[in-house]
């Protein structure tokens, strides 16, 4: 609440009564502030006034019982108990006084620092700022954020100068290897790498110099004014106190003076660009009306599908849930008919050239030239983000017009306003870009400009083993982090940057003593957790596979694209067995396409899928997916060979028949009872109406149909009878299901959970390394039924307790274990350990669930008792969300 009370002692007196009264009154609608602050025009307290004595509209009780009812304290006065400043004084400096204050209740003045009050050079009045930071300490953690140069620095002369001078050292050594020749170690690209360091580093020290002496010169007209104040408290002499005072008088006028010619040059510059902007087309104009929405810092988001709600204030959790919310966002209510679609993309692939026609070829033959810089140059737009490396286009368009147009005596400079004593001869800086861009055409990127100049640097440190090993998956990992989920990364590049780390870690090229292998298993295995380079590319892979199968109404746009691409590059022989129209992706069915016919990302998708076991996979497979998938491709086939014995035969199903799905086959399959024959002339019904649709040998198709779908395995195939699920225990425990968390009894699994509704919900990825029996995708996918045996009778209800116990989680010295107890003795206990980097309670717990679950034969009852609601609530309702969540024990 902001206040500016009255300067009548009655009326202020009355004032504080009628806020407390309103507030009481308003049952809410005005809640109680936890902030108030303003001009009170009173003090509580004779060291707020100068000369030091209370008047009589100084502390009213009427505030003081405001105060009481609202809980606040004066913030400034509990950090300074015994200091005296003011916030307003006369002319003359015979009266001050600290009537400005801001009030805060205890939890805030808590969380509150860099109290303040300082003298404002925005207007011409009598009083000073009160300034405070009240930190939220309930805030995700925010880093500093990247550098990036400032537009000031960008302008400042002197600084340029410096810039000039590194570029012309640049240009010269680049003119030196045009005409000695190029190499590995001495090429335009590192020199101008090199350059950019350099930069970057006399950018950041002219940055610091410029801060510094606005900073040092405030800091010293504020000493000069803390001095004088103080000698004009302790003057006891007439003539001392009035020397002080006018002394006080001057430091404060000097203060006042400098921040409102550092505003004023601020603000007329602002003014000055707003007006020359003015019914422009450009983007200073339009934002005159455009509101000035609040940024504030989100202090937690709701963990997605969470039940009941959960909230997270952990950054990358909180960025993971933001950007799934934006994603499914962008694909909320478009309906689109996947037939249209399909003919969309099946248009747009058709109008895109497959090769590059001769003019084209000429063109991309060409080097970049000069002109092509320059106009991209030019056409940046200002005040746009920089890049990585913190550079702001401004920079390189000053630099450029300046070559241009070599700055006049009379043009303006800025800090510092002398100019340079002898006369600047600037650098073509788009020339030397030109160099640099035409060596990267001509040669590639040189992989060693970020990465290796990097890690040499920090050689010269002699880190340890341990740090080496840090280094290289900050450095090496994070400088190609983000060009790798954007565009993959060539083997050849891989390689590259496995033989950077290890020649790192070694400090020398060749042969090493350990393998790369050994260092990259974890600590408790002998390694050093070295960063390996494809297995950070393949878990990226891995992302975008997992984004390309997502469900219906989560596909990205893009994916649409990936499906006609796949079905594009199918090879040969599967094309002739596969209709077009059954071709869905190579990930769902048992076709293959030619990798070379695909882009990098796509054939890469390819590569860790069959990498890291790709399945469909699922305990039991519901009947509408068993007879709705396409049988031509059926990726559960005991004998893929059965379909491909009689290709006439085939031929016959799939065109005369219209045989598409495993329902279609069953139906050619039925056998008529009694009057059918294993005749082309056969008379019964069946066989008279599929010759009527063309089939010469009706019983020979009919063979085949059966031939095929006893090759299915008998987990997917339709005709194996499937034992009912168990609802026994379900229907005993649906009905406190909604409650049974809260009041701690039996809680069951959500059924809806476990049974896939579509082939999506079936995929699984690492079914060849983990798994209760992993082993090959194409075998995992051809078993029996995965349902409980036999069972006794009558069935065993089986009680285990699971503990854990974790000291230090999620640290690198995390230490723990759980227990698994058997009350009855049915089964020996288990006692495990969990030792390792970024252990947690919640991963031990699930280890000895896990271990419970198999101990005890599917064919008894498991009841799991746990002492964790959240792990309760997890195991049984939150399945899907730890499917889609980063956790580390999933």
């Amino acid at each position: 609440m902001a206040v500016y009370a009255p300067t009548d002692r009655g009326e202020n007196e009355d004032f504080w009564k009628k806020v407390k009264k309103k507030i009481q009154e308003s049952r809410s609608i005005f809640p109680k502030p936890n902030i108030l602050l303003g001009d009170f025009n009173m003090v509580e307290d004779a060291i707020d006034r100068f000369p030091a004595r209370l008047r009589d509209i100084d502390s009213p009780e009427s505030f003081a019982e405001l105060k009481r009812y609202l809980k606040l304290e004066d913030g400034w006065r509990e950090t300074f108990p015994h200091t005296k400043e003011w916030t307003w004084r006369n002319a003359a400096r015979s009266a001050m006084s600290r009537i400005d204050r801001i009030y805060l209740t205890k939890a805030l003045n808590t969380a509150s620092r860099e109290w303040a009050v300082k003298l404002s050079g925005l207007n011409m009045n009598d009083h000073s700022r009160v300034l405070v930071e009240v930190a939220n300490l309930d805030a995700p953690e925010i880093g500093m954020g990247r550098w990036m140069m400032s537009a000031e620095c960008a302008r400042d002369n002197r600084l340029l100068v410096a810039i000039n001078d590194l570029a012309r050292d640049a240009e010269l050594e680049i003119e030196t290897i045009k005409a000695h020749g190029r190499s590995q170690e001495l090429n335009a690209q590192r020199t101008w790498a090199q350059f950019k360091t350099k930069l970057v580093r006399e950018a950041k020290k002219r940055s610091r110099e410029i801060n510094c002496a606005k900073k040092k010169d405030e800091e010293r007209l504020e000493g000069l004014r803390q001095a004088a104040k103080q000698e004009y408290l302790e003057a006891e002499e007439v003539l001392e106190r009035e020397k002080a005072r006018q002394a006080l008088r001057a430091a404060e006028t000097t203060l006042s003076r400098a921040q409102e010619i550092a505003h004023k040059d601020k603000f007329e510059r602002r003014d000055a660009r707003i007006w020359a902007d003015a019914e422009t087309m450009k983007k200073s104009w339009f934002r005159w009306t455009k509101e000035n929405k609040p940024r504030d810092t989100i202090a937690a988001l709701a963990r997605p599908n969470s039940n009941p709600k959960t909230f997270s204030s952990d950054s990358q959790e909180m960025a993971d849930a933001a950007g799934a919310y934006h994603e499914s966002i962008q694909n909320k209510d478009l309906e689109v008919d996947p037939d249209e679609r399909q003919r969309a993309c099946e248009t747009v692939l058709g109008h895109v050239p497959r090769k590059m026609n001769e003019d084209g070829k000429k063109e991309a033959a060409q080097l970049i030239a000069r002109g092509n810089i320059v106009e991209s140059l030019l056409s940046a737009k200002n005040g746009s983000a920089a890049g990585l490396d913190g550079i702001v286009y401004e920079l390189w368009k000053e630099l450029h017009r300046r070559y241009e147009t070599p700055p006049g005596p009379n043009q303006r400079m800025s800090i510092p306003r002398k100019p340079p004593e002898k006369e600047v001869k600037w650098v073509d800086i788009v020339g030397m870009m030109t160099d640099v861009f035409q060596d990267i055409e001509e040669y590639g990127v040189d992989d060693s400009t970020g990465t290796q100049d990097s890690l040499e640097k920090w050689s010269t440190h002699h880190p340890t083993m341990n740090g080496k090993a840090i280094l290289s998956r900050v450095i090496a990992g994070g400088h190609t982090q983000f060009l790798t989920a954007a565009q993959g990364m060539p083997r050849s590049v891989e390689k590259r940057l496995d033989s950077i780390v290890m020649d790192f870690i070694w400090d020398s090229p060749g042969r090493h003593p350990v393998n790369m292998a050994t260092l990259r298993r974890p600590r408790d295995d002998g390694g050093l957790e070295l960063f390996c380079a494809g297995e950070r590319n393949d878990a990226q892979y891995i992302t975008w596979l997992a984004t390309y199968l997502a469900p219906l109404g989560r596909r990205p746009l893009w994916a649409y694209i990936a499906d006609q691409l796949y079905r594009r590059a199918i090879i040969g022989k599967d094309s002739r067995r596969v209709p077009v129209g059954q071709r869905i992706n190579p990930f769902c069915q048992a076709w293959r396409p030619n990798l070379r016919k695909l882009p990098f990302i796509l054939r890469q998708m390819i590569t860790v899928s069959r990498k890291y076991g790709l399945a469909i996979d699922a305990p039991y497979i519901p009947e509408n997916i068993r007879i709705g998938i396409p049988v031509w491709a059926h990726p559960a086939m005991l004998n893929p060979n059965a379909r491909n014995r009689r290709p006439w035969t085939s031929r016959c199903l799939k065109f005369h028949h219209a045989v598409e799905t495993v329902e279609d086959l069953e139906e050619i399959a039925e056998w008529d009872e009694g009057d059918h024959e294993a005749d082309s002339d056969c008379a019964c019904e069946n066989c008279i109406t599929d010759r009527a649709e063309g089939c010469r040998h009706p019983y020979r198709c009919q063979e085949m149909a059966s031939e095929i779908l006893g090759s299915i395995s008998g987990k997917w195939n339709p005709a194996v009878t499937k034992d009912e699920e168990p609802r026994d225990v379900w229907d005993a425990f649906a009905d406190s299901r909604a409650t049974a968390l809260e009041v701690g009894e039996t809680m069951v699994f959500e059924r809806d959970t476990v049974r896939p509704t579509k082939v999506e919900d079936m995929l699984r990825i690492f079914v060849n390394e983990i798994g209760l029996d992993p082993g090959p995708a194409h075998d995992i996918m051809r078993r029996e039924m995965g349902e409980r045996p036999a069972r006794k009778e009558p069935r065993q209800s089986i009680h285990v307790i699971v503990c854990a116990g974790m000291t230090m989680d999620s640290s690198e010295d995390a230490r723990g274990g759980y227990t698994v107890v058997f009350p009855d003795k049915e089964y020996e206990d288990i006692d495990r350990a969990c030792a390792g980097p970024e252990q947690t309670y919640a991963q031990a717990l699930a280890l000895g669930i896990l271990a419970a679950a198999r101990a005890v034969p599917n064919s008894d009852d498991l009841h799991v008792i746990l002492t964790s609601r959240m792990m309760i609530w997890r195991n049984t309702s939150d399945l899907d969300g730890l499917e889609s969540r980063r956790d580390k024990w999933n």
